[in-house]
């Protein structure tokens, strides 16, 4: 796929006419060496070498990759020690070229080598047995230079399919017994000629087990490259019945994937062995089983196992490198023995503000040496007189600007080297001037511009300075998390921020000092800025419809104009003390839902929640999904304040208006209106909550579709409410939520609680007979419960039934009801709605008090200390002693409105 690849391993061919200029003759005993294109040697491992032909190499570069170079040196001694072949396949558990026959001649077996730091040698099959212990270090490596004799690439072994007396290879049990393999996957490959493809058989590549069923295989047969685990798969191979094919299979559970010549086959993911610690306890066949049976009849070459699941560019890679063309040579060129070799410079400022370029040299003594700055050559001089040793040179009379320093040096024999510094410097000192002060109120970040001395930055390189910030400014400002800073390639300067906070230990305005440095720099430099101290409560912000939201929201004449700024301005503040945001009377038509996380209480500056409106209203219309509120902090609050026309979509979502999440928070005093589920399976059309408490707040027109009638996931959905974890809802209203789908009203689960609400004039869907569960309010599991509320003039569509309860009804406690009772518990408080209320045909929902008898909902609740004495008349008590009424609490006449007219 193009990407780099660490630890993969690429092969060179090399012949006298396939590279220009080579000799086999000039060669010499001490070998080869290689290495990357910045000199470094790399391991390689010589598979075959052959004088009278071509020659394979392995070689380990660093990263590969497209263009990347190596040189191969040889001709004359070389003083390095060479790397272990082995850790040419650092990446693999075991490979085997199958190059050359060995004998092991205390056993007198014959093996071929696995060429990784495993050891793992096969041996002929029918001599696998005999050998007595493990074989733990592969011949020749540590022998690297030393060609390795043979010319045979590869072997052909096979004859007959079952045949143990002419079989593949087996590694002995006793050396692999240990292993595991299976981590996050592994990969089996190899090249395979097979004269059994298109024929009815299924011949073993590289095998775990003694069958099919047994561990995992790679194999070939019947026109297919196999996978074979406890169950098997076959995959076309594309090059025929006849050639060579390069053969993977990249076990990654639960699947496996199969590539033929680098390619994964079509649809070839397939069911994989069970993956968790594949042991080889029995070994492992190459061409065949581990019993020596079901063998290759053909020829196998590059037998590899490693301990991951290779990428599909990883095994693209690994079958190019081994195919022809994929690595090519330039011409055979001459060395100059005589070239010094240049380190890479290195420039430091010394403290006059000078700077001192230094180079390490080594192999030669250079004829000449001097530093090149600014188009001049300056000489350097060495720290020792014997190789290697440093030169250096110290330089001064620098105009102020940006340099880079480069070390040209000659040999005696007149080849001229060089080396670049990486870091460029900068004479003199570099400029630092405020373009804007820090505000704590508005929380605007200071900025710091520090540019170079050049009067043109074009073709300049990036420049990297030291930056300390102090001044008493360091209270009122974040943590700039910066040393350094860098000018970038081209640019004359670089702007830095920073950031003030919210500290009210900081009443004044502080100045904050910038100081650049650095060993690249000539001289030091300074500048100030001033944090400006907020002049207003930081933890309050003002919101109006004729604001701005660049304002600072800092008061009240300097309003934002959307909620969410002003809660977004507050996020700095918030996670350390309680913030408000004053919401000033209007229609706040929101972009985004309004998120809420930290303890931040949304206030409607006016007792009239009917007066400050925030709303899904957009040029989009109604029908576009977004949720007005998502509250979620414990000390979180919004209330005085109406949201409507919230609507969520996608099934099992929750809460269209507002949705109180696992973390609490309360709405109080609010209306809920119009709020819409748009898809089946959906919760809470007006509200859902699964913690926190909502409260003294009236739900009106919320809805929620629903096309399966059926069972809990169906139309047991809340259409306007929907509470459950440890969620409370108190002294509510829902009224006039009808529903044109098969739903509920309510929906409790967990240990949620309803409490002393009214649930009244809402008419639910009844298409069958079976909709007739669909209820006002339902309750789930054994702890829910519903306490001192009433539910009235909720009917069903059909034959105006009234709508009771539903499931866990012996959890209704101290309710009225104004349809049957049956099946309530007992006490349920019955009657009609207008027995209930002072005006119901008014839609004035009070309690009717009659003096001498007392109204039916008068007096009839539970115990409930909090709640008020007295309710919206002032005249009639709502509780005597500690009994209240059965419905919601209707307000007091500084606060709460409840009377929906």
């Amino acid at each position: 796929d193009g990407a780099p690849a660490e630890n993969l391993p690429f092969l060179l061919r090399i012949s006298e006419g396939g590279v220009n200029g080579f000799d086999y003759d000039d060669v010499t005993a001490s070998g080869l060496e290689i290495l990357d294109a910045d000199g470094h040697l790399l391991p390689f491992e010589i598979d075959t070498w052959n004088t009278n032909g071509e020659s394979l190499v392995w070689v380990l570069p660093p990263v590969y990759e497209d263009g990347a170079t190596v040189t191969v040196r040889y001709g004359a001694p070389f003083a390095n020690a060479p790397i272990p072949a082995t850790n040419v396949w650092a990446a693999y558990v075991a490979v085997w070229h199958m190059n050359e026959i060995l004998e092991d001649a205390s056993t007198e077996t014959h093996y071929t080598p696995d060429s990784s730091a495993s050891g793992w040698h096969a041996y002929k099959s029918v001599e696998a047995d005999a050998v007595p212990a493990p074989v733990t270090t592969a011949p020749g490596a540590s022998a690297n230079p030393t060609p390795l004799t043979g010319t045979a690439m590869n072997i052909a072994y096979g004859a007959g399919k079952s045949s143990v007396s002419l079989g593949g290879f087996r590694v002995p049990a006793a050396q692999t017994s240990s292993t595991t393999l299976g981590g996050p996957g592994f990969t089996l490959s190899a090249i395979v000629n097979s004269q059994q493809i298109g024929n009815n058989s299924r011949c073993r590549v590289i095998a775990f087990g003694n069958g099919y069923n047994d561990k995992a295989n790679l194999s070939v047969g019947n026109d297919y490259v196999y996978c074979m685990g406890s169950n098997y798969h076959g995959k076309t191979n594309p090059k025929g019945a006849t050639g060579w094919v390069y053969a993977a299979d990249v076990f990654n559970s639960p699947k496996s994937k199969i590539y033929a010549d680098g390619v994964c086959l079509s649809g070839s993911s397939e069911g994989a062995p069970d993956l968790a610690n594949i042991q080889l306890a029995k070994g492992i066949g190459l061409g065949c089983l581990t019993d020596g049976k079901q063998c290759l009849d053909g020829y196998l070459d590059e037998a590899r196992i490693r301990n991951a699941a290779s990428t599909a560019g990883w095994i693209a890679a690994e079958y190019h490198t081994m195919a022809d063309g994929a690595v090519s040579f330039s011409s055979v060129s001459s060395s100059d023995t005589s070239v010094p070799v240049l380190g890479t410079p290195s420039v430091a400022r010394n403290p006059d503000g000078s700077f001192t370029i230094s180079v390490a040299v080594s192999e030669n003594d250079p004829a000449s040496i001097a530093c090149m700055i600014g188009g001049t050559d300056y000489a350097m001089t060495p720290a020792d007189a014997s190789l290697p040793t440093t030169y250096s040179a110290t330089v001064s009379d620098l105009a102020p600007g940006t340099y880079v320093a480069s070390v040209h040096a000659t040999a005696t024999s007149g080849t001229s080297v060089s080396s670049t510094c990486p870091d460029a410097f900068h004479a003199g000192a570099l400029a630092i001037v405020k373009q804007s002060d820090a505000d704590e109120g508005s929380l605007s970040p200071g900025v710091f511009r520090v540019s170079r001395a050049d009067a043109d930055s074009t073709g300049l390189p990036a420049l990297t300075f030291d930056v300390a910030f102090s001044g008493a400014g360091l209270a009122a400002i974040a943590d700039p998390g910066i040393s350094t800073a860098t000018i970038p390639a081209g640019a004359a300067y670089v702007d830095i921020a920073v950031t003030p906070i919210p500290n009210d230990a900081v009443t004044e305005n502080l100045e904050l000092v910038l100081m650049v440095s650095g060993a690249h720099i000539g001289q030091s430099s300074t500048a100030s800025l001033t944090v400006v101290n907020s002049s207003f409560d930081l933890a309050v912000r003002y919101v109006a419809t004729t604001g701005n939201d660049a304002n600072s929201g800092g008061t009240p004449e300097s309003p934002k104009k959307t909620i969410a700024a002003a809660v977004a301005a507050l996020g700095p503040i918030a996670p350390t003390r309680t913030c408000t945001v004053h919401v000033a009377p209007g229609l706040y038509p929101i972009t985004s839902p309004i998120i809420v996380t930290n303890a931040v209480r949304i206030l409607g500056d006016d007792p009239d929640p009917s007066r400050v409106v925030v709303s899904n209203r957009n040029q989009a219309g109604w029908a576009q999904t977004q949720r007005v509120f998502t509250i979620n902090h414990a000390d979180a609050l919004v209330a005085n304040l109406t949201m409507q026309k919230g609507s969520v979509g996608g099934d099992w979502t929750e809460g269209a208006n507002f949705c109180i999440e696992s973390a609490g928070g309360t709405v109080s005093n609010c209306v809920v209106e119009a709020g819409a589920q748009k898809t089946n399976h959906a919760n809470g059309g007006g509200a859902s909550l699964s913690a926190g408490l909502v409260t003294h707040t009236v739900f009106r027109k919320n809805t929620a579709p629903n096309s399966s009638p059926y069972g809990p996931g169906g139309g047991n959905r809340a259409a306007v409410l929907h509470l459950y974890g440890t969620s409370r809802a108190e002294n509510c209203l829902l009224v006039d939520n009808p529903q044109s789908t098969a739903v509920v009203l309510v929906r409790l689960a967990d240990t949620a609680l309803m409490r002393n609400c009214t649930v009244v004039d809402s008419a639910l869907s009844k298409t069958s007979d079976v909709c007739r569960a669909f209820s006002a309010i339902r309750i789930d599991g054994s702890k829910a419960s519903v306490v001192n509320t009433v539910i009235a003039g909720v009917t069903n569509t059909i034959d105006g039934a009234a709508c009771p309860p539903t499931g866990s009804v012996a959890n209704f406690r101290n309710g009225a009801f104004d349809g049957d009772a049956t099946g309530l518990p007992a006490g349920t408080v019955t009657g009609t709605a207008a027995s209930f209320f002072r005006n119901y045909a008014a839609t004035d929902y009070a309690v009717k008090y009659q003096p001498k008898a007392g109204g039916p909902l008068y007096d009839k609740g539970e115990d409930y200390a909090p709640m008020a004495a007295f309710d919206l008349s002032g005249v009639q008590p709502r509780k005597v002693s500690s009994r209240v009424d059965i419905g919601c609490y209707e307000g007091n006449a500084a606060g709460t409105i409840f009377i929906v007219k």
